[in-house]
């Protein structure tokens, strides 16, 4: 088979196509980015400034950096609207859904901008009319976007990972609410529950249907905000609140994203990232039309990559699955290639997989465990695989 670019490798391997090797992406936290840099010798010609535009704090990753590690992706989103974040003296900030973040550190320095306080206080029906929900056609959160995203498609060969929308879905509402309120709305009052899905359902669609708009004939793959369902053993919520709940609302959701994007772009894939042990909500994933799941967390009960991919690869696509709990920050370069011929085995035939750390990497991997795992993806993952 020819050499493909990158972003025919990716397109091929999510339309479940055996391309010329499995293609690979990296998502890292700006400490980790950091230490990379230097590991690999760059810091004098690669910015490290923490450019983050969410509280996840992760990288936005330099060309050069995403070339010498053979890497297929570039992640594009969208930015705070004008006026956000609103900073306060004591360094935490509120961004336009009222929510107050501030940076906890952990004892090497590294931090996350984590919830200090949930703005949607009262579970009533007359609160979500009256909260001052963030306008979604406010076009300022992709202001700058566009041309962006222009410049990576016509001055590379990548394919773009687009993220349009901001908030999200079930995860976004225990953030308003705290994740405790929000466990007992949806079995006290799974009305409220339901309306307040619904509502930042209604947001998420229109956020992507005005970026599919404009750029989603650039894009190879748009991601949804995360919405983690798992924890290490289970379920977060009972089967039953996630079949007659959150079913239908991701039916909606992603099936009306779907179909907008369809008609610019069918080509395209959409792309969710949930954690922990989901395995039994697989099956719900097919149903609701998800293409391409993340990020397989193998350290968790259930979440066998051969079983996976026996059982749901002819319908889902996956991404991730290199663990970053506990195997990567404590392996021998030796180690992380026999586990990337090991997930590559299980996840690559036929296409359908691409490489990539099971969440975003984080300050205590060692930068050369890093780079072990993309020369060993280079090298490991050329089809036909052995």
């Amino acid at each position: 088979m020819p050499i493909l670019t990158s972003r025919e490798r990716v397109e091929k391997a999510i339309n479940h196509e055996e391309p010329d090797r499995v293609p690979m992406d990296l998502v890292l936290t700006s400490d980790a980015y950091v230490n990379l840099v230097k590991h690999m010798g760059l810091e004098n010609e690669v910015s490290t400034e923490r450019n983050f535009t969410n509280w996840l704090t992760y990288a936005a990753v330099d060309l050069k950096v995403l070339r010498a590690l053979d890497v297929d992706c570039v992640h594009l989103g969208s930015k705070n609207p004008t006026g956000f974040p609103k900073w306060l003296n004591d360094g935490s900030y509120v961004d336009e859904w009222g929510l107050r973040r501030a940076p906890i550190k952990r004892d090497n320095g590294s931090f996350y901008y984590e919830i200090v306080d949930a703005p949607l206080k009262e579970p009533t029906l007359a609160a979500l009319d009256d909260f001052p929900w963030p306008d979604p056609t406010d076009d300022s959160v992709l202001e700058g976007l566009e041309e962006k995203m222009t410049w990576w498609r016509e001055n590379t060969d990548l394919a773009i990972i687009a993220w349009f929308d901001r908030g999200g879905l079930g995860e976004f509402a225990s953030y308003l609410r705290g994740l405790q309120d929000w466990c007992l709305d949806l079995v006290r009052r799974p009305e409220f529950a339901v309306k307040l899905l619904n509502k930042l359902a209604d947001i998420s669609i229109e956020y992507n249907r005005r970026g599919i708009e404009r750029m989603g004939r650039r894009l190879s793959i748009l991601r949804f905000s995360g919405w983690d369902l798992g924890t290490q053993l289970n379920l977060i919520y009972s089967p039953k609140v996630c079949r007659e709940i959150f079913q239908p609302i991701m039916r909606r959701v992603w099936g009306e994203t779907k179909a907008n994007l369809n008609r610019v772009n069918p080509r395209a894939k959409i792309y969710v990232h949930s954690c922990g042990a989901i395995y039994s909500l697989l099956p719900m994933f097919v149903e609701c039309g998800l293409d391409i799941l993340d990020p397989i967390q193998t350290s968790a009960k259930g979440m066998d990559t051969k079983k996976i991919k026996e059982n749901f690869g002819r319908d889902l696509s996956f991404h991730g699955a290199i663990d970053i709990q506990q195997f990567l920050p404590n392996a021998t370069v030796p180690e992380v290639w026999a586990e990337v011929k090991r997930v590559i085995g299980d996840l690559g035939p036929g296409g359908g997989y691409v490489m990539a750390p099971g969440h975003a990497i984080q300050e205590d991997v060692p930068p050369a465990n890093i780079v072990a795992m993309y020369q060993a993806g280079k090298t490991l993952g050329v089809y036909p695989l052995v």
